[in-house]
């Protein structure tokens, strides 16, 4: 895609890329220098820990194993077979390991480099259910059209101080990551992508959050394709919304430095609908990419305590890129912060009637026009049938060209969130005398 932005408010800077080549790094070993989300299927093939090795089942390992034991699984295929796991224990596949699904509970385990190909439809529904506390769910790869949550905890019993790190997930039937509460899990250095609803039974989503606390950071969310399924589900980014019939909280989560890019709904998706109590709110959006297509980039209905900064936000191809509104009587959308944004729309508004009446702040955000937003658009969803490559080495340079064409060097301000030190591809965030517009920190 090449893109001629409109409306330039001054001179291009120098280019500086970001190389896109090699293998992805995996984990437990040092990170990649060129593109470091999630892994290639290929398992982690550490083995100077391994306390316990077998070339066979891993469940059989597992229930003999004791705290602290390391489980290395040799290459096999038992995609017939669930893996139990509520031990403190690590359990990791030395290659390809094919499993049904994988169940975790306690305290401590991680589990490391599997491949989560699942069964019939909904059985099992999810690929990797945790629960507890303390887990690393890290180097994974879930892929399976019959599996409906890709890496997901219950409502009932979600966790807490949780790590899923660098796990890829594709071709599933619905939902990446999926967190109905918790407190303080961070989701990070994912691959999410190409996932569609063969049988149009529920929306397509990168992933869902709810809780307390969470970190979402550095992933890769692309290619969801509503054309691509059965019955036309909304396809975005990140979604929450108040359940109808219980309170089910979602507040003081950061979502920070991630791509969001080719989706057919949108970016960031948050709505109380159903009574006038802020059960979803006070969320930091910071340096995140996003390029949408649906009626807006990113829609807040009855939420307050919003701090949007460092984006660069593209879409309104057939709406808005913001829409700030009421979704519930007696409760406002109320308390955004909009700083340092760059705002491109492909034609319509930036903002949705009546949204600037939700901002305390509107600091240093720059408005623009390219239409060729919605050719994009039109391509993308099209072609449905498109192959989808893991990693677009273009998605991680072309956002950053289009901000090199305005001017944005040393004119941001102060952030309103504390401990935002890098930018959305791990340059330092000032490198001058001021932050940078928009999510790149340029030298």
């Amino acid at each position: 895609m090449k893109r001629i932005v409109t409306a330039l408010l001054g001179t291009a800077a120098m280019l500086v890329t970001m190389v896109v080549s090699g293998p992805l790094a995996t984990a437990g070993s040092a990170p990649a220098d060129d593109l470091p989300y999630g892994t290639d299927g290929t398992g982690n093939p550490t083995t100077e820990d391994c306390t316990v090795s077998t070339n066979a089942n891993p469940q059989k390992a597992v229930d003999r194993a004791s705290a602290g034991d390391v489980i290395c699984v040799k290459p096999g295929d038992y995609s017939g077979s669930t893996l139990t796991v509520g031990k403190a224990i690590t359990v990791r596949a030395n290659g390809v390991v094919k499993l049904k699904n994988i169940v975790i509970s306690g305290s401590n385990a991680t589990i490391d480099g599997f491949t989560v190909v699942g069964d019939e439809l909904d059985d099992p529904s999810t690929g990797i259910k945790f629960s507890g506390t303390g887990h690393r769910i890290v180097n994974n790869m879930v892929k399976g059209k019959h599996i409906h949550y890709a890496i997901a905890c219950d409502y009932d019993t979600c966790a807490s101080n949780v790590l899923i790190y660098r796990n890829t997930v594709t071709q599933t039937n619905n939902f990446g990551v999926y967190l109905w509460g918790g407190s303080n899990i961070t989701v990070e250095r994912n691959n999410i992508y190409d996932m569609w609803s063969d049988d149009g039974n529920d929306d397509v989503d990168g992933m869902r959050v709810w809780g307390v606390g969470h970190t979402i950071r550095n992933n890769y969310i692309h290619d969801l394709n509503v054309n691509k399924g059965e019955g036309e589900p909304h396809a975005d980014c990140i979604q929450n919304y108040q359940h109808s019939s219980r309170t089910t909280v979602s507040y003081n989560v950061t979502v920070e430095n991630n791509y969001c890019i080719r989706v057919s709904g949108q970016c960031l998706i948050m709505q109380n609908g159903h009574r006038p109590t802020s059960d979803i709110r006070d969320y930091t959006y910071r340096g995140n990419v996003c390029e949408s297509f649906g009626s807006q980039n990113i829609e807040l209905g009855s939420i307050t305590g919003v701090t949007i900064e460092n984006n660069i936000l593209c879409g309104g191809v057939d709406g808005h890129v913001l829409t700030f509104h009421s979704t519930v009587g007696g409760l406002k959308t109320t308390k955004v912060k909009m700083r340092n944004n760059i705002l491109v729309t492909a034609g319509g508004s930036v903002y949705a009637s009546g949204s600037k009446d939700a901002l305390i702040d509107d600091t240093g955000n720059l408005e623009l026009t390219d239409p060729s937003v919605a050719t994009d658009w039109k391509e993308f969803e099209g072609n449905p049938h498109a192959p989808v490559p893991a990693i677009n080495p273009a998605d991680f340079t072309e956002f950053r060209a289009r901000a090199q064409k305005v001017d944005v060097i040393d004119n941001g301000s102060t952030p309103h969130s504390p401990n935002f030190t890098k930018d959305v591809d791990g340059a330092a965030r000032v490198q001058g005398a001021a932050i940078d517009i928009g999510p790149f920190e340029f030298g």
